[in-house]
């Protein structure tokens, strides 16, 4: 279904809106607001390109976070991420933490943070 994307099927239920807005804003958290980051992307050679995702939290759309030239790193267990498991993850290559925002009305993540 993802692969045809041009199908009335993937428009309807909002997957290219979701994979847009996870690049978009990954890049932004990656690059900032530094026109040769953004133009060197996606390669993030010399920048932040670490992305925390809770290991519950993967769902499907970890080829838009890749696609960006991020790393994504896995934390916690199946069922809960502890604090110190998030703690113990950021370093100076975190560029954003992400959560799964999942509602009857909306499927997609959300970058909730980005890392100066």
């Amino acid at each position: 279904m993802v692969r045809s994307t041009g199908s009335p099927v993937y428009e309807r239920l909002g997957i290219k809106r979701v994979v847009n807005g996870i690049s978009w804003r990954t890049n932004a958290c990656i690059a900032g607001t530094d026109p040769a980051k953004i133009h060197q992307l996606p390669d993030t050679t010399g920048m932040k390109n670490e992305i925390l995702i809770q290991w519950a939290h993967r769902v499907g759309y970890d080829r838009a976070f890749r696609a960006t030239g991020a790393k994504l790193i896995q934390i916690g267990g199946v069922g809960e991420t502890q604090d110190w498991e998030l703690e113990s993850a950021i370093n100076e290559n975190t560029a954003a933490v992400v959560h799964v925002f999942a509602a009857p009305s909306h499927l997609g993540r959300q970058i909730t943070s980005c890392t100066n």
